[in-house]
């Protein structure tokens, strides 16, 4: 490429008609060069150097994060340890439902995921994570009952509770959810293979789909009306299905993070929800107050994908452990 740019410059300097083809020539050949360059730079960049998520794991460099840092215990559980049937003679368990913030996505290290750091703080205590990628509430309804089949135990049940566990009874939720995920359908060769092209491609996607970053606001109509009562059903169908188990359930509720909390938009529904375990009887401990201080600014991921990072999965250990504590007085 080099040779041919140094032979096309000196054709240009020469007389005759072939002069303003050349020197076209020159420009296309020197913009073909420069497009070498650059590419051969971002494509290194973004695939030898970049290891990040977005929030719906759409992205190349989101699908190779997740094949990189997921690894499966025997219960096919996020794990470095073992989950087994039994409790172990002489432990308690702690056993911790959720889906996509409790499993740790963005977390490169599971031991600096909220569950397992609570394993340190607790003293004679096996903490099971035991949470699924999209779970919601009703998955989760299903999740307790294919437990019991197969013989788990259960003693203290944690229910870790996002806003948006409601999204199977929005009407919303389905269609962009899918208009997301499609981002996939329909790319070229070039945006399949090449993590840099891919990258380019998702963050104009990023940029005229609002949804992709503020995917929290669609969740609120599911606080309202039928939708309400049918939730209700299914989380008190989960904390029947943990008594029937002879587990005792706790909630613990994660806020959304992007949002800043000057501007957070949700405190009607952490009310909404706090009166409704309160009528249950049911311990539950909101991490709204814990995260305030940080929100919309330190304890997401990134900027594309909004679930908690370290610091979020720290606060929210410390939290949950002196909860307990105080359980247990």
């Amino acid at each position: 490429m080099f040779i041919a740019l140094v032979f096309i410059r000196k054709a240009i300097k020469s007389k005759g008609s072939t002069r303003k083809a050349l020197f076209a020539l020159w420009n296309l050949a020197l913009t073909v060069f420069l497009f070498t360059v650059i590419f051969t730079i971002g494509e290194s960049y973004f695939r030898f150097y970049v290891d990040t998520t977005d929030s719906f794991s759409i992205n190349k460099l989101s699908q190779r994060w997740k094949a990189r840092h997921y690894h499966y215990n025997n219960a096919n559980c996020r794990d470095n340890v073992d989950y087994f049937n039994k409790i172990k003679e002489g432990k308690r368990r702690i056993t911790i439902f959720g889906d996509s913030f409790t499993i740790g996505q963005g977390v490169k290290n599971v031991d600096d995921r909220f569950s397992n750091l609570l394993s340190t703080k607790l003293s004679n205590v096996e903490v099971h994570n035991v949470a699924k990628d999209g779970a919601s509430s009703a998955s989760q309804l299903l999740q307790f009952k294919e437990s019991k089949e197969k013989g788990y135990e259960l003693d203290i049940v944690i229910l870790a509770y996002c806003l948006n566990d409601i999204d199977y009874l929005v009407e919303e939720a389905e269609p962009i959810y899918n208009r997301i995920h499609a981002f996939n359908k329909g790319m070229s060769l070039l945006e399949k293979q090449s993590y840099f092209i891919n990258w380019l491609s998702f963050r104009y996607f990023a940029f005229n789909d609002p949804d992709l970053i503020n995917y929290s606001d669609f969740v609120m109509d599911g606080y309202k009306g039928n939708s309400w009562k049918k939730h209700k059903t299914v989380l008190q169908n989960i904390a029947r299905s943990v008594y029937e188990q002879n587990g005792r359930i706790m909630v613990v509720t994660f806020p959304f993070l992007q949002h800043s909390a000057e501007n957070y938009p949700f405190h009607e529904i952490h009310t909404q929800l706090d009166d409704f375990w309160k009528s249950q009887n049911i311990p539950h401990l909101d991490l709204y107050k814990s995260f305030e201080p940080y929100l919309g600014k330190d304890l997401t991921v990134n900027r594309y994908d909004a679930h908690p990072n370290e610091l979020s999965n720290k606060l929210a250990a410390d939290e949950i452990a002196k909860f307990i504590h105080q359980l247990r007085q």
